[in-house]
């Protein structure tokens, strides 16, 4: 029997079609196969060159036959075969007897918080970096697109939720702030990618316009300003604002760290006390003790200079927080917190004008005043190395400055000139 070319099929595989096949190969029935043909396949013919032979001829060619196939999942694949018959059957054999699983759809945002980002990637980190992960979460991004699934989170998506959070809301965010919330949603949909829940993340950085209002680095006080409320602050009738006003402004410690201070770490005869917890709100709700500060640098002791003492001296007790809740084992609740420090604030004449990483500001300027260097100012305030006391904390402001007036008029004194 003479060989004859190749011929070349093109054939689409619907999935009846593919219910229709199985049943061929299984029945092996020239019959079958016709009502196949006839019920949709496109076969191309235009290179098969014994399409004049009948088919149980061809059936019986032992000729290769090359078709093209389509299957339901768009994917083409070749099958061959000596015959018809012997084609389909290695068709078949290819194709799976249970359709492909449908992908699962992804999961909306807030259950990939809750069932993966949270307990993987947040616990764990330090007690202020996940305070300010779940304020992050609890009022900006699950509230905008908490809800919405994550392969239905677009770039155009993420545009609105910047927007929003600089125009659309009462208290709007400035952009160094929106950018920190947008990074941590950036991450959340990197782990999502990473996973191969969605195909791509949304936060495409480059493409994002920030439309908050500029930040500002937080200011240090004036020097009159400092030494009024200083001389006021002994007065506040009330106890808890009177210690909580002594902490703040002669220690400079982070708002968590005074809210984290015990008694028994303190010890004023030797003029210091130990910073070993930090007290946060995550979501602003429930105070929750955290036996790590922000960094190791910040789990550190602080200098409790002698007006500090005379404060703290008349509350001393052997034990608990120094500003606690309803026991002195409680730490503060969150409203307790808010109210103790605004009303101080503003019995101190400051409300509204400084808050308080601002006094946080102010001592770091009195510490380079003082003559220490930036690495002693880092260590004193609890930061890992000297940039955020140099950049952020204490910049040269102009009081400064003019402090050194008469050492500059010194160096230069032997060239003025003598006109009388």
């Amino acid at each position: 029997m003479t060989n004859t070319p190749t011929p070349d099929y093109n054939i689409t595989i619907t999935p009846t079609m593919k219910i229709m096949l199985r049943e061929a190969a299984e029945q092996g029935a020239r019959a079958a196969i016709s009502e196949i043909m006839k019920s949709g396949m496109n076969l191309d013919k235009t290179k098969q060159t014994n399409e004049e032979r009948p088919l149980s001829e061809r059936d019986n060619d032992m000729a290769r036959i090359k078709q093209c196939v389509t299957l339901p999942t768009g994917e083409a694949i070749w099958c061959t075969g000596e015959s018809i018959g012997d084609m389909l059957s290695n068709l078949l054999s290819r194709l799976s007897m249970n359709p492909p699983a449908a992908k699962k759809p992804a999961p909306t945002l807030r259950a990939f918080v809750d069932t993966v980002y949270r307990p993987n990637f947040i616990k764990g980190l330090a007690a202020t970096t996940c305070a300010n992960y779940e304020t992050y979460l609890a009022q900006y991004i699950l509230p905008f697109m908490g809800d919405m699934r994550m392969d239905e989170i677009t770039v155009g998506t993420m545009q609105a939720f910047y927007d929003w959070m600089a125009l659309g809301r009462e208290r709007t965010l400035n952009c160094k702030s929106i950018d920190r919330v947008g990074g941590l949603a950036g991450r959340i949909f990197a782990v999502a990618k990473a996973q191969r829940l969605i195909g791509d993340t949304p936060y495409q950085k480059i493409l994002l316009r920030n439309k908050g209002r500029k930040a500002g680095h937080h200011q240090s006080l004036p020097d009159e300003e400092v030494d009024r409320i200083k001389r006021a602050i002994p007065t506040l009738e009330d106890e808890r604002q009177r210690l909580y006003m002594g902490l703040l402004v002669y220690t400079g410690m982070r708002r968590e760290e005074i809210l984290g201070v015990r008694w028994e770490t303190i010890n004023l005869q030797a003029g210091y006390g130990e910073i070993e917890k930090v007290v946060v709100y995550p979501a602003n709700r429930v105070a929750t003790v955290k036996d790590n500060p922000k960094t190791e640098s910040s789990e550190r002791i602080f200098i409790i200079p002698r007006p500090l003492r005379e404060i703290l001296e008349p509350c001393k007790r052997e034990s608990g927080f120094v500003i606690h809740g309803r026991t002195p084992e409680e730490p503060a609740a969150h409203k307790t917190m808010q109210r103790t420090y605004t009303r101080a604030f503003r019995l101190l004449g400051i409300n509204g004008r400084f808050d308080n990483h601002d006094w946080r500001a102010t001592y770091a300027i009195q510490l380079k005043d003082a003559g220490l260097t930036s690495a002693q100012g880092a260590d004193v305030m609890g930061h890992a190395d000297t940039r955020m006391f140099d950049t952020v904390y204490a910049p040269a402001r102009k009081q400064s400055i003019l402090k050194h007036k008469d050492a500059v008029e010194k160096i230069n004194a032997a060239y003025v000139c003598d006109t009388q």
